[in-house]
């Protein structure tokens, strides 16, 4: 049996399996958070490094204000503040990226949610139980994101 007849017959076994479309809700629910997984990475990532970068910026203000004669104090005073509000600004962007992220998450699984009940009419008692673990993971996210 060939890979692509494997594939297939699979496909067509999920299709007879698939009662109210729970198969499909799951992939898709899966596939939507292996996206927001990935997605939160690269942000992550990309938050370390602008992160480092403030506190590297703010550190060294901060040492040229502690080196600075009184007369010359107000200028470097400024500087520190720019880079302080910089900070406030970045952790303000960071969470509205966050929120974002969960609201893009809950349109897809509505999204999936509304194709599976098109097609299938027994999707509606599917749909309460999915609708209940997509609330679940989307508390424990929020946990994960407290933390």
């Amino acid at each position: 049996m060939s890979e692509s007849d494997r594939a297939s017959f699979a496909a067509y076994d999920v299709e007879l399996c698939d009662r109210g479309g729970v198969h499909k809700l799951q992939a898709a629910f899966a596939m939507a958070e292996l996206a927001r997984k990935a997605k939160l990475e690269k942000m992550q990532a990309a938050w370390c490094a602008r992160e480092a970068d403030i506190d590297a910026r703010l550190k060294d203000a901060n040492d040229v204000l502690a080196r600075t004669l009184p007369a010359d104090r107000e200028a470097a005073q400024m500087s520190v503040d720019v880079i302080k509000e910089e900070r406030r600004n970045f952790y303000t962007a960071q969470r509205k990226e966050k929120v974002q992220l969960e609201g893009k998450v809950r349109k897809k699984f509505k999204a999936a949610l509304a194709v599976t009940a098109a097609r299938d009419p027994i999707a509606e008692r599917a749909k309460a139980t999915a609708k209940a673990a997509i609330a679940s993971v989307l508390a424990a996210y929020k946990d994960k994101a407290a933390v």
